[in-house]
């Protein structure tokens, strides 16, 4: 018995494993599963009707801290804001947006995410294996990254706490630290517009007063003093081209 449960830990960590890997990602299966997922308005709506979220958010925490590593690591709510073709991964890169400095998520190739040196950020735990969510190209999801590499048994701990609650469905395990995008100051906040001509999440630092009351939360830090996550769908504005931008408060540090 006691070979037995060996066995299953160690599988359990080669899946783990291959999911920090980009090039292990099975894109057909990636592809499909992706553009399954549920709008953030209906991601939250599941949520909400999880009494049980924050007991097991605090437990979540408890694990990432006894391996330290609540600094870098989170939850965010499972959504999309745009669909994948076929080869295509989500790829969080630093770029200038009308003179700004953003963090922007698009859908990319993977030769793309190879070329920009994107790695795994986040991940969803299935019934089988992890599946990737999304990519960054930041050094702290690097970082990151290779702090996951370093405690196979976090990945397991987390893998068996998320499906025991029954949250695989509703949550992923993120990689939430930026590096590349910092706060100069505690009154300012990440903030996302997602523009569907573009199809780019565009994340952006703004003062806290911007933020709409209508916001969705999709990150929960573990550290929650280094701040929250939220993505709109309710609240629209039309820009001079004619584009519509949906806004909310992505993860401040």
């Amino acid at each position: 018995m006691r070979k037995f449960l060996f066995l299953c830990t160690l599988l359990l960590s080669f899946s783990g494993f291959s999911a920090l890997l980009l090039q292990e990602v099975d894109l057909v299966y990636h592809n499909q599963c992706y553009n399954k997922l549920p709008s953030v308005k209906e991601a939250d709506q599941n949520l909400e009707a999880r009494s049980d979220f924050q007991n097991f958010l605090k437990k979540a925490g408890e694990v990432a801290n006894s391996y330290g590593l609540q600094d870098y690591l989170g939850l965010r709510l499972i959504h999309r804001h745009f669909d994948l073709r076929p080869s295509q991964v989500m790829v969080e890169i630093f770029d200038q947006y009308e003179n700004t400095p953003s963090l922007i998520t698009t859908p990319s190739s993977m030769e793309r995410a190879h070329e920009k040196g994107a790695v795994p950020s986040s991940w969803i735990f299935t019934d089988s294996n992890p599946m990737l969510f999304e990519t960054s190209t930041d050094d702290g999801a690097r970082k990151g990254l290779e702090k996951l590499r370093n405690v196979p048994n976090f990945w397991n701990e987390m893998a068996v706490l998320i499906k025991k609650n029954n949250f695989q469905d509703l949550v992923a395990l993120a990689i939430l630290k930026r590096e590349s995008l910092i706060p100069l100051s505690t009154e300012q906040i990440y903030m996302e517009r997602n523009y569907g001509r573009l199809e780019s999440s565009i994340v952006q630092l703004e003062n806290r007063e911007g933020v709409v009351d209508q916001s969705i939360r999709t990150s929960w830090a573990f550290d929650e003093t280094d701040g929250v996550c939220m993505c709109s769908s309710h609240y629209c504005h039309s820009r001079d081209d004619g584009d519509h931008t949906r806004n909310g408060v992505h993860i401040e540090y």
